[in-house]
């Protein structure tokens, strides 16, 4: 294929273009799913669009996804930032730098949180039943303080005080784990 010249000087592909019009579905779904808004969803598609037009995309050749929906993530995150801020402030680079790297984080093989999750679980086992069930009545069935007075029939103070044990013996083990971890 041959390239042409932008108006800006830019030597631009028509296939960049081809590209990412040919992955509108999984791109429209991938922004929807981030944004939660069709509408803005459109909104981001079409300035990829163009700027793929004018040769501003930069990193993609033949039919890899992962450099289009990067361009996509960061221009969701600068729209989004200058919603925010009425226009007024650029995203700064290191909130965009943070957030592709959690992104990077969440697609490893072995994100680095399942050895928290894990080291989790096994403090949970560790604790006395009376904490654990206090813990379960809070994350797992989402009750209120008040909540858990009344179906534990404790005052409110008591189950304060055992849920600040819970967590406090839930930290301790977790650290524990962590230490044995890093000296083995």
């Amino acid at each position: 294929m041959s390239e042409e010249s932008s108006r800006s000087g830019r030597r631009i592909s028509p296939q960049v273009l081809r590209h990412v019009l040919a992955v509108r579905p999984a791109l429209l779904a991938f922004l929807v799913s981030l944004l939660r808004d069709m509408s803005l969803a459109e909104e981001i598609y079409k300035d990829l669009c163009v700027a793929a037009s004018q040769g501003k995309l930069e990193g993609i050749s033949g039919s890899q996804l992962g450099p289009i929906l990067k361009a996509a993530r960061s221009r969701a995150m600068a729209y989004l930032h200058a919603r925010s801020t009425n226009g007024v402030q650029p995203p700064p680079d290191d909130l965009v730098d943070r957030i592709e790297k959690a992104i990077l984080e969440m697609t490893e093989p072995q994100p680095p949180w399942e050895e928290r999750r894990q080291a989790l679980r096994k403090a949970l086992r560790l604790l006395p039943s009376a904490l654990r069930q206090i813990l379960d009545l809070r994350y797992g069935h989402r009750l209120v303080t008040t909540e858990m007075a009344n179906w534990m029939g404790m005052e409110i103070a008591a189950v304060r005080q055992r849920l600040q044990q819970a967590r406090a013996g839930l930290q301790s083990e977790v650290r524990l784990s962590d230490a044995e971890g890093q000296t083995q």
